[in-house]
């Protein structure tokens, strides 16, 4: 299955989504074809934005299978870009300078990428987990020294986010786990 299309609000579970945009359907983000693949049948999925009035949550309604989405070579890296890498930094100075963030902290990134926020709090030996569905990204992120989780399902992250910050299985049973603003987590 290339995607599915959610019948309920993916923060409230309401069924009561109000259609307010049709892009129709449209290629996935990120598929950087190679010269070989022009030929080839390249994915699509609709996009259709939907309001839910009981959670106020604005959303994607399809969800694309992220084994698709976040295939293994899967070509965006946050790092590359200095203006964002420059707005991380700084937006993490800001956090640890409004926390008292150390040794027994953890910072936990949902949607991490290649380390380009997480290596900030490394570089002050601040505890971090980044949790990424993309395969690549997840790996440079190790090479820096962010142990990433590069699980495609929410269920998975969980378990391996207890294991990695060693906290226990109850701890992330009580978050919510469903808040997924765009398709590309399930």
């Amino acid at each position: 299955m290339l995607y599915r299309v959610e019948q309920r609000c993916r923060a409230s579970g309401s069924p009561n989504l109000l259609p307010i945009l049709s892009f129709g359907v449209t290629p996935l983000a990120d598929r950087l074809l190679t010269a070989d693949q022009l030929g080839g049948e390249e994915p699509f999925a609709p996009l259709t934005l939907v309001f839910c009035p009981d959670s106020a949550l604005l959303q994607i309604q399809e969800t694309v299978d992220p084994e698709v989405l976040f295939y293994a070579e899967y070509p965006y890296f946050s790092s590359v870009s200095k203006s964002l890498l420059n707005h991380f930094a700084r937006s993490a100075q800001a956090i640890m300078a409004s926390r008292p963030l150390g040794p027994q902290s953890l910072v936990v990134e949902a949607a991490s990428n290649d380390g380009y926020m997480l290596r900030n709090f490394v570089e002050r030996n601040i505890p971090v987990l980044g949790i990424d569905p993309a395969r690549a990204p997840a790996e440079a992120a190790q090479k820096i020294g962010i142990p990433p989780s590069i699980r495609s399902s929410p269920e998975n992250w969980r378990c391996n986010c207890a294991t990695r910050a060693r906290l226990p299985m109850s701890f992330w049973q009580t978050m919510s786990w469903r808040m997924c603003p765009i398709s590309m987590v399930s």
